[in-house]
C-alpha cells in the first residue's frame, strides 16, 4: 500500500448534495500528512451549540486507526469545560491544555467509514481532527493516500445537526 507523501494543500468533497467547498453534514475530506506520521484535517462548525464531532475513515485499507480532536484557543467560542468521549464512549471532560482543548486520549477508529465520537462543539469553531495510522505488518505510520476523513455533527441521540464547512 502507498504510504501518503508529505503535501501541501487539501481537497474538500460534496456529500449529500453539498456544493463542493461548500458547508456540508457529513463533510469528506483528503488529510494533509505532516511530515509522514501523523495526517491532520480541519473544519468550521456552524449550528446548535454542544454538537457531538463525530468521524469517520475509508480507504485506510488494513490499518489501524487512531484520532483524536481539539478547539485551538484562538478558535474557541464556546465554553472550555466540554464533553468528549473515549473508546468505550463513555462521556468525560475534555482536557484543557494551555493552547487547546481535546479529546483526553486517542479514540480507535474503524476504517469501514462507520463514526466514533470526539468532542462536542460550538457554533463558529474550527475543529482540527488528527490521524494516526499504523501498518499492522510493519508498523510504518502514515495513513495512506487513498484515506478520508469523513466529519458530522450530530445531537445528543445521533440526529445530523448544523454543518461543516473548510475553513
Amino acid at each position: 500500500m502507498t504510504r501518503r507523501p508529505v503535501r501541501l494543500g487539501w481537497v474538500a468533497l460534496a456529500a449529500g448534495g453539498c456544493v463542493v467547498l461548500g458547508a456540508c453534514n457529513p463533510l469528506i475530506r483528503d488529510p494533509i500528512s505532516q511530515g509522514g506520521e501523523i495526517d491532520t484535517t480541519d473544519a468550521l462548525y456552524t449550528g446548535p451549540p454542544a454538537a457531538w464531532l463525530e468521524t469517520g475513515v475509508t480507504g485506510a485499507g488494513d490499518d489501524a486507526i487512531f484520532a483524536f480532536a481539539l478547539v485551538r484557543d484562538e478558535y474557541l467560542e464556546g465554553p472550555e469545560q466540554r464533553s468528549c468521549a473515549v473508546d468505550d464512549d463513555a462521556v468525560v471532560d475534555c482536557v484543557i491544555t494551555p493552547v487547546d482543548v481535546r479529546t483526553p486520549t486517542q479514540r480507535t477508529v474503524a476504517g469501514d467509514g462507520s463514526y466514533t465520537r470526539l468532542m462536542t462543539l460550538w457554533p463558529g469553531e474550527r475543529v482540527d481532527v488528527v490521524l494516526v495510522c499504523v501498518d499492522p505488518t510493519t508498523q510504518e505510520l502514515g495513513c495512506p493516500a487513498e484515506t478520508r476523513v469523513w466529519l458530522r455533527t450530530v445531537d445528543n441521540v445521533g440526529a445530523l445537526v448544523g454543518e461543516l464547512g473548510v475553513p
